[in-house]
């Protein structure tokens, strides 16, 4: 082949490579954009700045806030405490809202603390409510802070789903005007006395209930108990067996036996049946004498009959009569001569009672049952 052919054959190749070259520098501007970019430089670096931005803000954020992890800390003050995550289900938290009969328990399906009821009849302790200072604030546990025992976190009936029960309080405000004077023998006084101690096992006493209330007589009155001081049958049987049924020492049968019915019949007016004495307005008054039916002067006799008239206004009045022992030692038959008194003080004849002890149990309990009022 010429010399001068293989050198256009050469030329031509150089051209062709040197093509090639420029095509691959200048390859960019042929690529399809990912995003829609404008063609201008500087339109081009505004839309990749917030890209760079966004990337780094939440490195920064860690960096600048304090981490929420759900661990309260006593040196923080209570109302920056962060209550609402936790990471542990065996974590326990006072209440938020400072309630003894709540607390705040881990729920960690969910990941924040949630308010619950403590078990009944508990609560948490005031001093679990506070921080180090002294001041209320929420605090953390591991176990349930509910270890006192408060009646106030009892469920209601409501709570409960149950409908509130009615509840009746029977009794009546019953007052006992005992004779204990000399002419009472020994052995009608213990018998008396077994007597009143009975009534506290066939009636309920308590300040819903029956209240009973005691005043005895010889010569002068004693104030055993006023309605509102028994509070309970065990109270009531102490009192009674506490009672002076027989003369004090050192005092003479001449000189200081008496029997002042009319005295003591005054005082049950005066002070057993008023708000004072315990007297209340829902519950009627029942009042029993138990005497042997001789006013003693006898000069006040007259005073006992119109202090039992005055009585028949504001009660019924029943009466216990007991044997005179003067009349039982000179065996007379007739040993109960206090007929003319005992009617008179009793409301009606049915009322009048001879040392039927029995019977007037069963009288008492018939009564105190018989009246009923609804509790709230």
């Amino acid at each position: 082949m010429p010399y001068s052919i293989r050198f256009t054959i050469c030329l031509v190749l150089l051209a062709l490579l040197n093509t090639v070259q420029c095509g691959l520098k200048n390859n960019d501007k042929f690529k399809i954009p990912k995003k829609s970019t404008t063609h201008t430089p500087t339109q081009s670096n505004t839309t990749t700045a917030p890209a760079a931005i966004t990337e780094m803000a939440p490195a920064a954020q860690n960096e600048t806030l304090p981490q929420n992890d759900g661990i309260v800390r006593d040196e923080v003050a209570s109302e920056f405490l962060d209550l609402h995550t936790c990471r542990d289900s065996d974590t326990y938290s006072t209440d938020s809202l400072q309630d003894k009969c709540y607390y705040m328990s881990c729920d960690l399906h969910s990941g924040k603390y949630v308010r619950r009821k403590c078990p009944s009849s508990m609560s948490v302790p005031k001093y679990y409510m506070q921080n180090k200072d002294g001041t209320n604030g929420t605090t953390e546990h591991q176990h349930v802070p509910c270890i006192m025992p408060n009646r106030d976190c009892r469920p209601s009936y409501f709570d409960q789903g149950v409908e509130r029960p009615v509840v009746l309080a029977c009794g009546i405000d019953l007052v006992f005007a005992v004779d204990v004077s000399c002419s009472i023998t020994d052995s009608n006084k213990l018998q008396i006395q077994k007597f009143l101690m009975s009534i506290a096992d066939v009636i309920t006493i308590g300040p819903l209930s029956t209240r009973i209330g005691i005043v005895s007589f010889s010569k002068k009155i004693f104030h055993v108990a006023f309605l509102n001081n028994t509070q309970n049958k065990f109270q009531y049987k102490r009192t009674i067996k506490q009672m002076n049924l027989v003369l004090e020492p050192g005092r003479s049968l001449r000189r200081d036996c008496g029997t002042s019915t009319n005295a003591a019949l005054e005082s049950v007016r005066l002070d057993y049946f008023t708000p004072r004495g315990g007297d209340r307005p829902d519950k009627p008054n029942i009042l029993f004498v138990i005497s042997d039916g001789l006013t003693k002067p006898e000069e006040n006799k007259n005073l006992t009959i119109k202090e039992a008239k005055m009585l028949k206004k504001i009660t019924p009045t029943y009466v216990m009569g007991l044997p005179n022992q003067r009349q039982v030692e000179l065996n007379k038959r007739n040993v109960y001569i206090g007929d003319e008194e005992w009617y008179a003080i009793a409301s009606k004849p049915e009322n009048v009672f001879k040392m039927e002890f029995d019977t007037l149990t069963r009288k008492i309990a018939f009564l105190a049952s018989q009246v009923c009022s609804v509790q709230n």
